[in-house]
């Protein structure tokens, strides 16, 4: 995909979710932002990079400059979006998890997320697991809806191979007052000798 497209789709899937794009001549490095109408929810400002060593040399300079100096603290200083804004760095090249976790993890200004852009596919994929107002949001949709903690607790159980004759319903709803017998049987399965 080239930068006019990945514009063109994302200009459109944005606007299906009620978001205006703003082309602010202030900004110097990154593209352009999408708001919520309001101004008052999401703020996902956008720079689309060549290649890899574009986005991994320059992110910073342009977090810094645009971001910090420009958006948080003149145009939405006072505001409380300022703490709900996303740089959403969009490669047309691929990035490595390493690179991704290390800046992703990164929290200095606002939240990162790299999408990639090497097709519409992946596109799409991407901004519905990482944006906040997708439903495919971390998979959230896909959870299976539980009704009862003694249904969750098997679902727990179940999904992490947890038996139940260890992992009792009460040990689990008190998990955090019960350290010891968890670390017991992780000793008991991992064969090690308890002193």
């Amino acid at each position: 995909m080239d930068k006019m497209e990945i514009y063109s789709w994302l200009d459109d899937f944005f606007g299906i979710q009620g978001f205006k794009k703003v082309a602010d001549e202030n900004l110097k490095y990154v593209d352009h932002y999408y708001i919520d109408v309001d101004e008052k929810k999401y703020l996902f400002i956008c720079k689309v990079f060549e290649n890899k060593a574009d986005l991994i040399d320059n992110w910073k300079i342009f977090e810094n400059r645009d971001i910090a100096l420009y958006l948080q603290n003149k145009k939405f200083a006072g505001k409380d979006i300022r703490w709900d804004m996303y740089f959403l760095l969009i490669s047309k090249s691929k990035i490595s998890a390493e690179d991704i976790a290390r800046i992703e993890r990164n929290k200095y200004c606002c939240k990162k997320f790299i999408i990639n852009a090497l097709s519409q596919e992946r596109l799409k994929e991407e901004l519905n697991l990482k944006l906040p107002f997708t439903d495919d949001f971390y998979k959230l949709d896909k959870l299976p809806i539980v009704s009862t903690a003694k249904e969750f607790f098997n679902q727990l159980r179940e999904k992490n191979k947890l038996p139940e004759k260890f992992f009792t319903n009460d040990l689990l709803r008190n998990f955090d007052n019960n350290p010891e017998k968890i670390i017991d049987y992780f000793k008991y399965i991992g064969g090690e000798d308890d002193e």
